[in-house]
């Protein structure tokens, strides 16, 4: 898992426009600046035409090359990577004793590069299905603050 979470974690050397061009075409959703996704919320609100992929490595895999412009290429092969590596990391999630480890590279991943994987990462966490809820429950506390006593000594 260790290399799978450090691709993960990898930063990124396209710009986040860069990625959400590419994933338009398949309907990936990518969040805006203010964490809401755009094209489920068209397609909510009755925007017809709004295609909405819920599975990014196989919309990816069966995207023809032809619908991948020159500029676009090197940012589709890192799209595919990234989709595989949370497809990895789910699979590898599914024993037991490595679940929480997954969850928290899991979760770091999210949140990287203005969260362009949020939605990919999510389907990822869903993957694993019940044995994630510990890890899940465990990161959702908020840690105590210091009282306010302790901070005056």
């Amino acid at each position: 898992m260790a290399g799978v979470a450090a691709e993960l974690l990898a930063p990124r050397t396209w710009r986040k426009a860069d990625y959400k061009a590419m994933l338009a075409v398949i309907g990936g959703d990518v969040p805006n600046r203010y964490g809401h996704f755009e094209l489920a919320w068209k397609k909510a609100h009755g925007h017809h035409g709004i295609k909405l992929s819920e599975d990014w490595f196989t919309d990816l895999l069966a995207l023809p090359s032809r619908q991948v412009s020159k500029a676009l290429r090197p940012i589709y092969r890192d799209c595919v990577i990234q989709a595989a590596l949370l497809r990895a990391a789910a699979a590898i999630g599914g024993e037991t004793a490595r679940t929480d480890e997954v969850v928290e590279a899991l979760l770091a991943a999210a949140y990287l590069h203005e969260s362009t994987f949020r939605d990919e990462v999510g389907r990822a966490i869903r993957r694993l299905g019940d044995p994630a809820l510990p890890g899940l429950l465990r990161r959702s506390i908020k840690p105590a603050l210091p009282s306010t006593r302790a901070r005056r000594r």
